[in-house]
């Protein structure tokens, strides 16, 4: 009964904010145990996270804004992070989606995203796309830009749109 409600209150359009932001937190945050790298130990994190009415950022002022074509990531390892944060009932239901999301270049060249939207054209159902939109977050904030544009500019403190495919096996 209270699972119920709890759905509820997340689905109405005026729904609570501080629950819809405490249910979202609780989405994007997954503990995966398995095998450990050769090379390291297995190691298992637990961590609270406290979701208060003020955790929402303020909105950024306005920065010039790169096309997606003039930036480069340095990481390299982009695919095997997209395949890891693919969320996994979307997986099971063989939901595919493209997010596109504003980002802005912090001074370490990490990303700091904000108003990521699911295409229309996306074959997710809401839920789905909401999870799509989390795991965009999730995957920009562990990449980082190479810290010149393509045309030799600094990148940092400027905004980037980027888009991301979420796809997995062959069409």
């Amino acid at each position: 009964m209270a699972a119920q409600a709890f759905e509820t209150a997340l689905e109405e359009p005026g729904g609570d904010s501080a629950i819809r932001a405490g249910y979202e937190r609780v989405e994007a945050l997954r503990v995966r145990i398995g095998p450990a790298p050769q090379d390291r130990d297995r190691k298992l994190m637990l961590f609270t996270q406290v979701v208060a009415a003020t955790d929402g950022l303020p909105p950024f002022a306005p920065a010039e804004t790169l096309p997606e074509r003039d930036v480069a990531f340095e990481d390299t390892e982009a695919g095997f992070t997209t395949s890891r944060l693919y969320p996994e009932t979307a997986l099971r239901n063989d939901d595919r989606a493209t997010v596109s999301a504003t980002c802005r270049v912090l001074a370490d060249r990490s990303l700091l995203c904000r108003d990521a939207e699911v295409s229309p054209l996306s074959r997710a159902p809401p839920r789905a796309a909401r999870l799509f939109v989390l795991a965009t977050y999730q995957l920009t904030s562990v990449r980082k830009i190479a810290p010149l544009s393509r045309d030799g500019r600094p990148v940092a403190g400027r905004d980037v749109r980027l888009t991301i495919s979420w796809r997995l096996g062959d069409d």
